[in-house]
């Protein structure tokens, strides 16, 4: 018994010692210390941490603390996404969208890590989902789909403009709508808020 507490009690040990890395890591880079942030966050990055992951790819990206980068951020973006981190996937479209880091420009590429950021939580890759729909450019054109991904975004939204400009953006894409379809755009919304449930979960619990 004895023994088997004082694994646990190092087991906590060590969970707090990894939260207070990267509180440091978060610390650092509120400093402006952004190559002492990287040094944190780069072991635990290649140990798997998820978030550590995305921060060392943005910090690549921008080149904080690093020389810029944008190869090595989009393979450090690529093993976050791999562990369902949303705003990998969304920085992995961004790519895609512009061919940078190394790729090719590829909208149809870009379209399939905005839908899978999308339905990760990330609200601007919600919103990029819901025009092309609305548009009609690179997907196929459907105004129920671009609806409930504006519906969605709007709701998930922290920032207090961004969320009343999806919700503008909303009200005129219902506008004309039958009350059917009406119907049916909560149907998809219901679908697509369990998908992102389950997503963001196996985000949370790894």
């Amino acid at each position: 018994m004895r023994k088997i507490l004082l694994v646990m009690l190092a087991m906590i040990y060590c969970d707090l010692l990894y939260a207070a890395t990267i509180k440091d890591a978060t610390d650092a880079s509120a400093r402006g210390d952004h190559k002492a942030a990287f040094n944190i966050l780069l072991p635990l990055a290649e140990a798997g941490n998820v978030d550590a992951l995305g921060n060392v790819g943005n910090n690549y990206a921008f080149g904080l603390g690093v020389k810029k980068d944008l190869k090595q951020a989009y393979h450090y973006w690529s093993l976050a996404a791999d562990k369902h981190l949303g705003t990998a996937m969304f920085n992995i479209a961004t790519l895609h969208s512009s061919g940078q880091g190394g790729l090719t420009k590829d909208m149809n590429k870009a379209v399939t890590w905005f839908k899978k950021a999308a339905e990760h939580k990330h609200t601007r890759a919600m919103i990029n989902l819901s025009s092309l729909y609305a548009t009609g450019l690179i997907l196929e054109k459907d105004i129920k789909l671009a609806t409930a991904w504006t519906a969605i975004a709007a709701n998930h939204e922290q920032s207090k403009k961004l969320k009343a400009l999806y919700r503008s953006q909303f009200k005129k894409l219902m506008f004309g709508l039958s009350k059917v379809e009406t119907t049916e755009v909560q149907k998809i919304v219901d679908n697509l808020e369990e998908k992102i449930k389950i997503n963001v979960n196996k985000y949370k619990n790894q």
